[in-house]
């Protein structure tokens, strides 16, 4: 890192989603990009930075001292004791900073395409409808969560895919060619099974980690 680049400092970006956590690293004048990574996302919205934060600075040749200002913008910060989270994460790897913000991570993803007022429509592992006016009014519409709302997501398609086949294998609804697709996908034709296995793929691959099996279908006609 230069004299001069050491000299203006740092600002480093977030975006912590529901499966992948970016972190960005460029100059507080200029916004020239010096460094990125990537790490997982923890399924609850706690932050998961250390692996890609100290992989960013390294590649900036910086230290968490030259970081003036951070953003996160993060799934879920509305919950309880998320944001909170999140604050105290930031607190003690950036003690130097002037401002750590914590943002919903489709705050900043409407920023970043739009760059002011208009209208956002997201659909990732969550989804929501966000947009902001020129005064900076802003209104929000979905993005309730995987359990209650986030439809036609990531999240909300794994879990759609997995329920219709778990009522098959119980006998409840008939089977069809996305049964045996998904019960081949996870391994398993025993219900209880497939139910535990999906859990599990969930924390380690993220809620949305059937989706590539329903682009596949959709795209041979199903």
């Amino acid at each position: 890192m230069t004299g001069a680049s050491r000299k203006q400092g740092l600002v480093v970006g977030i975006d912590a989603g529901g499966t992948t956590t970016r972190v960005v690293v460029a100059d507080a004048a200029g916004d020239a990009v010096r460094a990125e990574a990537y790490g997982a996302s923890h399924p609850d919205g706690v932050p998961a930075l250390e692996g890609p934060l100290r992989e960013a600075l390294a590649a900036a040749e910086a230290a968490p001292g030259d970081v003036l200002a951070v953003c996160a913008g993060a799934t879920k910060v509305s919950r309880t004791g998320v944001r909170a989270s999140w604050e105290a994460e930031l607190a003690g790897l950036f003690p130097r900073a002037r401002v750590a913000m914590v943002v919903p991570d489709f705050v900043i993803a409407f920023h970043g395409a739009t760059g002011g007022a208009g209208i956002a429509v997201l659909a990732g592992t969550g989804s929501v409808v966000y947009a902001e006016d020129a005064r900076g009014n802003a209104a929000r519409v979905g993005g309730r969560g995987w359990e209650f709302g986030d439809e036609g997501s990531g999240a909300w398609l794994t879990a759609e895919m997995v329920r219709r086949t778990l009522r098959a294998l119980d006998g409840m609804d008939a089977a069809t060619a996305l049964t045996e697709t998904v019960c081949a996908r996870i391994g398993t034709r025993d219900a209880g099974e497939l139910a535990e296995q999906a859990r599990l793929r969930m924390e380690r691959e993220g809620r949305g980690f059937l989706v590539p099996l329903a682009i596949e279908q959709a795209g041979s006609g199903d």
